[in-house]
């Protein structure tokens, strides 16, 4: 149908080009116009099925990838072109003659861009510039249906009522087209912001991500001695064996400075003295990004003790409605949680964790504490061998008459030979992503990690505050998309046998993380019983239970000696006292305890209510009747 020779452009890599965007109907093919004064002659698009011209406006005069790309092929078009639309998430940015074919140099600049942004980029039909897409809600300032475009320089952003040429030769190994908010937000006010004329013979980068981000890093350089040399590439001076592990520090200082953003981490990084070719591996420096986005859990804020401040009348905190998780274990733990176990060695303390294990899958009460329902537990543990917790979690379930409800809802994470042990590092990305598959697997809501010295690695040493709340952070996040909890097993230092949960053995950190601390301490006996101690520590939060003494038997079940119930039966005669004696029936005598507890600001559960008055007919305290025929049964004080 048409005559007009083509120009020498590069040919198209239709493998190349995104699947999402060959599926949408916002295809053009498009002709150079001659006969204009311009150096550069312009592209004006066309109907692939009709081949008059096409409007970026009118999607009647658009047509589909297929259709594009046959009429290219058979009616001698200089290319194809994608339109964007406001109804689309996509972006076009256009970096035009930063690039020599002869010399294969990029401009800094354009570099930058295309790092920063690390989405889809492709040469130009020139093979001068390059086009790279994106996915974002970022809208160019002003009305949307003027504003559709925007130039500067070598620099064009298209946003709608635009198409843009598709060639589909990638830069490097075709990658998809990312979602980056934050970054072309950055990219976007670097370039036309009102910047500073730069100093003669530096060059400008109108991609970069942003003066604040290179002013935050040169001032705290200046007060962080590691980051400032890490960032002038003197990883040998700091002591790292290897520039990989140099690398990965200056990725989890940065991932604290900078909020966690992938985009703003990737950009400082690349004007640091570390950078070098393997960084040009997408998979190395993207992995090496995301697992310290995963080890950082906070965040730096130059505004945490200055800066604006937010008065809060005492009133309105007052009034405020805190929303509370319900209980895991009565009065002691709540879900979504994180508790410590923590003793001298030979104490105990796996036995009780096996015990707490089997109590939270079977409903059963621990420590005279009612827990809520039945629940998914996962155990990482490295201390025994399947015979050993065989024996011990198989009387533990039986003494409990609940050995197929403990055999279902409990679970371990074993080795490759079968054994529920194994040993790991939690900082390390691979342990995470398995941890990860077996809760997701599993879809336990506990999760029981014993010891946690076992999983720190070992380069995470106990005294090290920073690692260590790292590693149980980490925990916290696997697990929280099961909406779980996590309990720890540690270690009191030597000859600590007092239970103050701030003798767990190295930092402060572990009592520091935990809501729950339950520290164990021996009591010593006449006849050799294996006597237990057990000091709930940091339930402040909730009325605190106090001690628990309880024995370990021969099963490895837990029989409690002595210790202050959560719901004494002086409490419940007090409160049938108060109605008179009597109740209409055991629901309404719930209903009436729980009241009171809220009164003073604490939580009760129907269950661990339930089984007060239960123990309190046992003591003879009050008797359940039948009040009649067809009547509800009543409860009387004797």
């Amino acid at each position: 149908m048409l005559s007009r020779p083509k120009p020498t452009v590069k040919r198209i890599r239709t493998k190349n080009i995104p699947k999402e965007l060959k599926e949408r109907a916002q295809w053009v093919c498009w002709l150079y116009q001659y006969g204009t004064e311009r150096k550069k002659p312009p592209k004006r698009p066309y109907d692939p099925r009709t081949g008059e011209p096409a409007k970026t406006n009118d999607p009647k005069t658009w047509a589909t990838f297929e259709e594009a790309l046959s009429a290219y092929e058979q009616d001698g078009f200089d290319g194809i072109g994608f339109v964007f639309t406001k109804d689309d998430p996509y972006k076009g940015i256009d970096l035009d003659k930063c690039y020599d074919p002869d010399t294969g140099r990029t401009e800094r600049w354009a570099e930058i861009i295309i790092h920063d942004l690390n989405s889809y980029v492709e040469f130009s039909p020139s093979g001068t510039g390059f086009h790279t897409i994106v996915k974002s809600n970022f809208k160019l300032p002003g009305n949307d249906d003027k504003n559709t475009t925007r130039k500067k320089g070598n620099f064009e952003i298209f946003n709608s009522k635009h198409f843009m040429t598709i060639t589909g030769n990638v830069v490097g190994k075709a990658k998809r087209i990312r979602k980056v908010e934050g970054t072309l937000r950055r990219v976007y006010e670097a370039v036309f912001g009102d910047e500073e004329k730069p100093e003669k013979g530096k060059e400008t980068l109108p991609g970069r991500q942003g003066r604040s981000d290179e002013k935050l890093i040169k001032n705290v350089r200046k007060e962080d001695e590691k980051l400032n040399d890490l960032m002038g590439g003197k990883w040998k001076q700091l002591g790292y064996p290897s520039r990989s592990e140099a690398d990965q520090a200056l990725a989890n200082n940065l991932a604290y400075y900078l909020g966690k953003d992938a985009d703003r981490i990737r950009s400082v990084m690349m004007q640091s003295g570390l950078k070098r070719k393997k960084w040009e591996r997408t998979d190395y420096l993207q992995g090496t990004i995301d697992k310290a986005i995963a080890h950082c859990k906070n965040t730096y804020s130059p505004d945490s003790g200055t800066g604006t401040i937010s008065l809060i009348p005492a009133k309105e905190l007052i009034d405020k409605k805190i929303h509370k998780e319900p209980f895991l274990i009565d009065g002691v733990m709540r879900e979504k949680s994180c508790m410590m176990i923590t003793g001298i060695t030979g104490v105990g303390k796996s036995t009780v964790a096996l015990n707490l294990a089997a109590s939270l899958a079977s409903g059963k009460p621990f420590l005279n504490h009612g827990v809520a329902g039945k629940n998914r537990i996962l155990i990482v543990q490295s201390e025994n061998d399947d015979y050993t917790m065989k024996k011990r979690l198989t009387g533990i379930a039986r003494a409990m008459k609940k050995l197929k409800t403990v055999g279902k809802n409990v679970f371990f994470a074993g080795n490759p030979k079968g054994d529920p042990s194994l040993r790991g590092d939690i900082h390390d990305a691979n342990f995470q992503n398995e941890l990860r598959k077996a809760l997701e697997e599993t879809k336990a809501t506990v999760l029981i990690v014993d010891p946690i010295t076992s999983f720190l690695g070992s380069k995470t040493p106990e005294n090290d505050n920073v690692g260590i709340r790292n590693a149980l952070d980490t925990f916290i996040q696997l697990v929280s998309n099961n909406n779980g909890s996590v309990i720890v097993i540690h270690h009191h230092g030597k000859g600590q046998e007092r239970d103050n949960a701030y003798d767990a053995r190295g930092a402060s950190s572990f009592a520091d993380w935990a809501r729950t601390v339950l520290t164990l301490t021996p009591k010593k006996t006449e006849n050799g019983q294996r006597i237990l101690r057990g000091n709930w520590a940091k339930t402040s939060a909730y009325k605190n239970p106090g001690v628990t003494t309880f024995e370990i038997l021969d099963d490895f079940s837990l029989n409690v000696v002595e210790g202050e119930e959560t719901v004494p039966s002086t409490r419940i005669k007090e409160v049938l006292e108060n109605n008179g004696g009597r109740v209409g029936s055991q629901n309404e005598l719930v209903r009436l305890l729980q009241a009171e507890f809220e009164k003073e600001g604490n939580e009760l559960s129907e269950s661990t209510a339930k089984r007060a008055i239960t123990r309190a007919e046992t003591e003879g305290v009050l008797k359940q009747v039948k009040a009649g025929r067809g009547k509800p049964q009543a409860v009387v004080l004797v």
